[in-house]
C-alpha cells in the first residue's frame, strides 16, 4: 500500500456568502466533534481546531474518492458543490501576490481585516497521479517532491510553504520524526486570520486578576470593558458574549465576530464540552444585546501537532482509514488510505486583535451615559470554550478551550516577525 499525505496548513479564513446552511451545519459540527475527542473529562490542556481547515483538506481528498468512501465524506461535509463554489468566491477576494498587508472583498474598498487561504498538491516525483484529478486544481496548486528521494528535502519544502502561508505562525507541521518515505501525495490548505476588534479594549483597564484552571488557582492578564454586546444565559450551559471585528460592511463579505461560552461553574470543561450537542452549541450564539462589564483574559497559544483521527471517524468517517477498502481510485489506481490526521493551532488574543493560524496533516498510507443603566457582568475566571464565527455564513472558522489562559504556550511574538510578503 502506498502513501499519500494529504497536509493541512491552516489559518483562519471564512466562507463566503454562497455557502449554506446545510453545509455550515455539517462543517460545525464535525468540528464540535473533533474537539469533544480532543476535550476529554480532565483535560488540563489549551486546544484549538480549525473545522473549516481541516474540511477544505478532506474536500481536496473527496475530489479523488468513489463509492461509500465518498458517501462517508459527503455526509460529514455537506453540499460539495456548495463548497467549491464558496472557495471560488473566496478566492476572488485574495489579494494579489497572497500579500499579507490587506485582503480585498471589494475592488472599490480594503477589507480591515487580513483572510487569506492557499491549496498545494504535493506529488511524490515518481508517483503517477490521474490527470482527471490533478486537472480540478490550478497549476500552481501542484508540486512535485522528493519523498521517495530525499525526504527531508521535501519536509523543508512543505514546512516552509505552510509558514509562508500562515504568517509565519506555524514553522513546522511535518516533524523531524515523521517517515515520509512512503508518501505519494500531500494535499495542503493553509489559512491566516487577522481581525481588529471593532472595539478594542483598553491597555490600562488590563489586569492581574486570577483564573482557577484545572490545575489550580493562577493569575491572567484580564481585559475589561464596559459596552453594549451580544450577550445570553443559555439555561443549563452557560453565559455567552460576542465582540465584533471590524469588517467591510458590504453584503456577501465574511462578518467574523468572536464568541466566548463561560459555562455553569459546577461543569469542567471537558464534562461541558462532552454533553454539548450541536444544537446547544448553536444556541451559545448569543442574539440579544445587552449593556455588560466583561472580563476576558488575553491569551496566546502554539500548540502541537495533534492527531483528529478520532474525532473525523466519530463525526462518520471509517472507511477512509481502512487499508483495501478506501476507494480512491480517482487519484491513481494505486491503492491508498488514509493513516493520520493531523492539525497544528496558533491563536492570540489582545486588547487590539485576534490573530490566527493552523496547521493540519493527513496522512494516506501508500460610551456609558451618567445616569448607567443596570449591567451584567461576566468576568472569564473560569476555563471556557471560545470560537471564531462568521455571521454570514453561519460557520465556524475556529473554535477551542481554554484551561488556562496564563500558560503561554507560544514561544516569540507573533508581531515581530516580518511581514508574509518579505518571506517569499
Amino acid at each position: 500500500m502506498k502513501a499519500i499525505i494529504p497536509l493541512l496548513a491552516g489559518a483562519l479564513f471564512a466562507i463566503s456568502a454562497t455557502a449554506q446552511p446545510q453545509e455550515a451545519n455539517s462543517i460545525n459540527i464535525m468540528g464540535l466533534k473533533i474537539l469533544q475527542s480532543l476535550v476529554p473529562p480532565g483535560s488540563s490542556t489549551n486546544i484549538t481546531v480549525s473545522p473549516y481547515s481541516i474540511a477544505d483538506m478532506l474536500h481536496i481528498i473527496r475530489l479523488g474518492t468513489q463509492g461509500t468512501t465518498r458517501t462517508e465524506l459527503d455526509a460529514v461535509l455537506g453540499n460539495s458543490e456548495q463548497f467549491n463554489t464558496t472557495r471560488t468566491v473566496l478566492n476572488k477576494a485574495r489579494p494579489v501576490k497572497q500579500s499579507f498587508i490587506s485582503s480585498t472583498f471589494s475592488n472599490k474598498k480594503e477589507s480591515p481585516f487580513t483572510l487569506i487561504s492557499a491549496r498545494k498538491l504535493f506529488v511524490d516525483n515518481h508517483f503517477k497521479i490521474n490527470n482527471a484529478y490533478t486537472n480540478q486544481f490550478e497549476e500552481e496548486v501542484i508540486a512535485r517532491q522528493p519523498f521517495s528521494e530525499n525526504q527531508e528535502q521535501a519536509r523543508i519544502s512543505i514546512n516552509q510553504w505552510g509558514a509562508k502561508s500562515t504568517n509565519n505562525l506555524i514553522k513546522e507541521i511535518i516533524p523531524p520524526t515523521m517517515d515520509l518515505s512512503q508518501s505519494r501525495i500531500i494535499a495542503a490548505n493553509a489559512l491566516y486570520f487577522l481581525g481588529k476588534w471593532e472595539v478594542p479594549f483598553k491597555k490600562f483597564a488590563t489586569t492581574k486578576q486570577d483564573f482557577l484552571a484545572p490545575q489550580g488557582k493562577t493569575t491572567v492578564d484580564m481585559m475589561s470593558d464596559k459596552r453594549i454586546m451580544p450577550y445570553k444565559v443559555i439555561p443549563g450551559i452557560g453565559t455567552s458574549i460576542s465582540l465584533s471585528y471590524k469588517w467591510l460592511q458590504e453584503p456577501g463579505s465574511p462578518e467574523p465576530v468572536f464568541i466566548a461560552v463561560l459555562p455553569e461553574s459546577k461543569k469542567t470543561i471537558g464534562d461541558f464540552l462532552g454533553a454539548l450537542s450541536p444544537r446547544q452549541l448553536e444556541q451559545c450564539i448569543p442574539d440579544q444585546k445587552e449593556l455588560v462589564l466583561l472580563g476576558l483574559p488575553k491569551f496566546k497559544t502554539d500548540g502541537d501537532s495533534l492527531s483528529i483521527n478520532p474525532g473525523l471517524q466519530k463525526a462518520g468517517l471509517h472507511e477512509l482509514f481502512i487499508e483495501g477498502k478506501a476507494d480512491l481510485s480517482l487519484i491513481s489506481p494505486t491503492l491508498l488510505h488514509l493513516v493520520n490526521v493531523l492539525q497544528k493551532c496558533f491563536v492570540s488574543v489582545d486588547e487590539e486583535k485576534t490573530e490566527a493560524a493552523a496547521v493540519t496533516a493527513g496522512i494516506i498510507d501508500e460610551c456609558i451615559p451618567v445616569s448607567e443603566p443596570p449591567f451584567k457582568t461576566l468576568t472569564f475566571d473560569l476555563p471556557f470554550l471560545w470560537f471564531i464565527y462568521d455571521k454570514t455564513t453561519g460557520s465556524i472558522l475556529f473554535m477551542g478551550v481554554q484551561n488556562n489562559p496564563g500558560e503561554n504556550d507560544a514561544s516569540r511574538d507573533s508581531e515581530s516577525l516580518p511581514p508574509y510578503i518579505q518571506n517569499k
